[in-house]
């Protein structure tokens, strides 16, 4: 566990092709993810360089090894949700490549809203159990419910996912979704 953040991310060191300005963001003691301020430009090479040999992470433990890591940007794709005409517009390098229809969170309990802002896909994955257990819903609850939805897109930690939902028959009418964005 790193006790002196601020003396290992000092010696990290984030270059690109087109400069950009951002933050390491920590989570927890283990894991530094660095955010650009902006979105990354699209199509160029990115370096972090982890000076990280002889630094002090916590009394008594030190970095034994430097280390690169570099990756190219890729495409920009941009996906926006507009919530009262219920539809999803993806654009790729700033071309619109498709519109869907879509149906975020019942805004009538605070726990079941679709949060706003700018989102980032965290992972995608095939197949995801989607249940309300994770709100505190038990399994011998009768409004208790577990599906599997496919093409699960991950876009927060509190378990908003853009995914399928060939369960919801209001997907492009109404916000019928206890807070992810159904497809």
């Amino acid at each position: 566990p790193v006790q002196n953040k601020a003396r290992v991310e000092a010696a990290m060191e984030v270059t690109s092709d087109k400069p950009a300005t951002g933050a390491w963001n920590w989570f927890g003691d283990k894991k530094a993810v660095f955010r650009p301020g902006e979105y990354w430009q699209p199509h160029q090479k990115v370096t972090v360089d982890l000076h990280l040999a002889g630094v002090q992470a916590a009394p008594g433990v030190y970095g034994v090894q430097d280390h690169r890591i570099e990756f190219e940007v890729g495409r920009e794709q941009i996906t926006e949700v507009e919530e009262d005409a219920h539809s999803m517009t993806v654009e790729r390098d700033g071309e619109k490549v498709k519109d869907f229809p879509v149906s975020l969170g019942m805004v009538t309990t605070r726990k079941y809203t679709t949060t706003a802002g700018a989102h980032l896909v965290m992972s995608r994955e095939r197949n995801v159990e989607l249940t309300n257990g994770t709100l505190g819903v038990s399994k011998d609850d009768p409004r208790y419910y577990s599906e599997i939805a496919d093409y699960a897109m991950r876009i927060s930690w509190s378990g908003e996912y853009l995914h399928s939902a060939p369960w919801n028959p209001r997907v492009g009418e109404a916000n019928t979704s206890h807070g992810c964005i159904n497809m």
